[in-house]
């Protein structure tokens, strides 16, 4: 699919001066899309149903999501972060600033 800078022009003026029956002669002829512009502006972007029918089937279709291998790795990274060694490190930082602000307090005047 084209960008919309790329696709035929229909200004907002001509499309509430004509309509959108005379319009839609303009979007069959332009191959199913054209955009409406608003001051030289992308205002929106017109497309047959048909056109549409065609995007909508050409979109990949989302993958299911397999709930219990997510699950699965949540439970593990949680044990990972409630491990005994994941407490010491953090008791470990927690020391280390204590210390850092006790140096700081005793230097400041």
């Amino acid at each position: 699919m084209k960008p919309a800078e790329q696709l035929v022009t229909i200004s907002s003026t001509r499309l509430r001066r004509e309509g959108i029956r005379s319009i839609a002669q303009t979007l069959k002829e332009s191959g199913g899309v054209a955009r409406v512009t608003r001051h030289g502006e992308t205002a929106l972007v017109l497309m047959t149903p048909e056109r549409y029918r065609d995007l909508w089937a050409a979109s990949e279709p989302l993958e299911p999501v397999e709930f219990g291998v997510l699950g699965q790795k949540e439970s593990e990274l949680l044990a990972k972060i409630d491990s005994e060694e994941s407490a010491a490190a953090f008791d470990k930082l927690l020391l280390a600033s204590e210390e850092t602000l006790r140096r700081s307090i005793r230097v400041a005047p």
